[in-house]
């Protein structure tokens, strides 16, 4: 049996570990891959802003899921950039995340300056859009990944579990490291 007189006087324990409220306690599961109703954080600080290694504007988005389900679930670590990608037919590029997601905010003016679009970045705080939202994980330490809800594996229900294993790595018992998946957005919905 374990001595834990050494730890001092803790707390007692308030609840019994055999109470009702355990058995209607359900496992954390990861929004599953689809389109969904965000609202944009609520302010953006000054760290909420930074550069790309390009040298463009970035922010961090962090928007919170309204409906249709999993409402109050945070997509965190979500950043946009004003880095253009895509060509038009001159070979201009043409679109960028952070763009992409102040049209699904519904903006819809020119901006000419990094400030001018940090302002408006700003000005979404609090706003309702929509976005497709599927899945993603990333090792680090080996740089495998997994992109797409579908792509993982099976967790033998009919859905798929929210990790994958990579043998490459280990975890701090020798274990081949479980890589856990974030939810991202993938696409932006303009408003309507």
């Amino acid at each position: 049996m374990a001595d834990i007189s050494a730890l001092g006087n803790l707390n007692p324990v308030s609840q019994p570990l055999d109470d009702e409220r355990y058995a209607d306690a359900k496992p954390f599961q990861l929004p599953i891959k689809g389109r969904y109703t965000l609202r944009a954080r609520e302010s953006f600080p000054q760290e909420a802003f930074g550069s790309t290694k390009n040298g463009d504007l970035s922010a961090t988005i962090d928007p919170v899921i309204v409906g249709p389900k999993h409402e109050g679930f945070q997509l965190r670590f979500t950043r946009v950039s004003a880095k253009p990608y895509g060509s038009d037919e001159n070979g201009k590029p043409k679109v960028s995340q952070m763009g992409l997601y102040l049209r699904a905010c519904g903006i819809k003016e020119t901006i000419s300056s990094p400030q001018q679009m940090a302002n408006t970045v700003e000005a979404t705080a609090g706003r309702i859009f929509e976005a497709e939202l599927d899945w993603r994980a990333y090792n680090k330490a080996t740089g495998k990944s997994l992109k797409g809800m579908k792509n993982f594996p099976s967790d033998g229900n009919g859905g798929y579990q929210s990790y994958f294993i990579d043998p490459d790595d280990t975890d701090d018992q020798g274990q081949p490291k479980r890589v856990l998946a974030n939810v991202e957005i993938v696409r932006f919905y303009p408003a309507g």
